[in-house]
């Protein structure tokens, strides 16, 4: 007998061992395809029964979640503007020292080119 009759051989038996084991396992199949079925039908008021249950408890928190980002919103905004004030306040203040220091740099200007030529002995 040569390698490809072992095989084809092999191959027959496989089919045959395949379509017993169909013929076996198509109750068991069956079976759970009704218990699925009946799973879903028994499910189905259940998961109806949950959906309006919950549907108050949703509401509320989509509510409360509306709400809250509302006030997070205005706070944000009083803290904003509150930051743009202080920066403005804080910019101005700068400002008003620059221009007296700047004041007095020029005040201080004439009095050493004054004292310079007076000091100087050539």
């Amino acid at each position: 007998m040569s390698f490809m009759d072992n095989v084809k051989k092999w191959m027959g038996t496989a089919k045959e061992g395949a379509a017993d084991l169909a013929g076996k396992a198509e109750p068991a199949v069956e079976k759970a395809k009704d218990f699925a079925s009946d799973a879903k039908d028994k499910a189905g008021p259940m998961v109806d029964r949950a959906k309006e249950k919950s549907a108050p408890v949703y509401e509320t928190a989509k509510e409360k979640t509306v709400a809250a980002a509302g006030t997070v919103s205005a706070k944000a905004s009083d803290i904003t503007r509150s930051g743009v004030s202080a920066a403005s306040g804080a910019a101005e203040r700068a400002e008003d020292t620059a221009s007296h220091a700047a004041g007095q740099d020029e005040d201080a200007a004439p009095d050493l080119t004054a004292g310079a030529g007076e000091d100087s002995d050539d």
